[in-house]
């Protein structure tokens, strides 16, 4: 997917498919991209992904695109990082970058010990007790994105037993992430990361909007050695357009793997429908 580009120092080259888009490619395919660009680029195999946050500026469309790694810092320890992806192959010959990151990656020293103070929800069961997408089509789009990935929801929206701004969901790629680790490439978690718009529609009283990432921040935790990730997800707020949340994933044995934390813009269905979003399967939905 990532190609160097000769003669520049941190570039890369990279074109998005159609298959990636929900109304334009999926903020967590991008944010993906960004996070491998700079493990490419840096090439140390002794560091791994800590942290990292995403301001998506402008729309990524599908197609052709740029990304520059920037190494703010390389040392014993850690490095820090910053990316940067545009809407063209040549970024010299437009003008503003569609997202910038900020990334930190860091060497795991397992002599030191810790605490974790959150655990999988009580009531994640397991992936063949959730809702497929097909089984709630009323509350689907059907876009390129959900061929991708196998989802299945606990309750699904119109479950009243917990009417908070909270969702359970079990998600998986069809096409598998896991390396030769035998773990998910940490890039990769930022798919299930971006998981925000449930928790929103079940706060809102099953209004149906379309959950518009303006940032997204994703933390590494530990590997995730399951195909299916456990995505439990919080809204803490939503008013004047805004929504704000977390992303809790855990891998099927419990293990919490990554936290992501979203804000986004909350674009109501019918104004979306009215822009001529979905009239044609073969229409540009971006």
């Amino acid at each position: 997917m990532l190609a160097p580009v000769s003669g520049v120092d941190g570039r890369f080259s990279l074109s998005f498919d159609a298959g990636w888009k929900v109304l334009y490619v999926f903020g967590g395919v991008t944010f993906a991209a960004l996070v491998q660009a700079v493990v490419d680029h840096l090439d140390r195999g002794d560091l791994t992904p800590i942290s990292a946050q995403a301001t998506y500026i402008e729309p990524v469309v599908d197609g052709p695109a740029a990304v520059q790694v920037d190494i703010i810092r390389s040392g014993r320890r850690g490095a820090q990082a910053r990316a940067t992806l545009w809407n063209t192959a040549d970024p010299a010959a437009e003008g503003s970058p569609a997202i910038t990151m900020d990334i930190m990656l860091g060497r795991l020293d397992q002599e030191i010990g810790g605490f974790l103070n959150t655990s999988m929800p009580a009531d994640a069961g397991r992936p063949d007790g959730g809702l497929a997408r097909e089984a709630m089509a009323d509350r689907f789009v059907d876009v390129p994105f959900h061929r991708q990935s196998d989802f299945r929801m606990i309750g699904g929206f119109e479950d009243r037993t917990n009417p908070e701004p909270r969702s359970v969901s079990w998600f998986r790629m069809v096409t598998s992430p896991i390396d030769e680790s035998g773990a998910w490439r940490p890039a990769a978690l930022a798919l299930p990361g971006d998981m925000l718009g449930p928790a929103v529609t079940r706060g809102m009283d099953g209004q149906r909007f379309f959950v518009v990432t303006l940032q997204l921040s994703i933390q590494w935790f530990a590997p995730a050695r399951s195909e299916w990730i456990c995505q439990h997800a919080v809204g803490l707020r939503a008013g004047g357009g805004f929504t704000t949340g977390t992303t809790e994933l855990f891998a099927e044995d419990g293990t919490l793997v990554a936290f992501a934390t979203q804000t986004a813009l909350m674009r109501p269905f019918a104004r979306v429908q009215a822009d001529g979003f979905g009239a044609s399967p073969n229409e540009n939905q971006g």
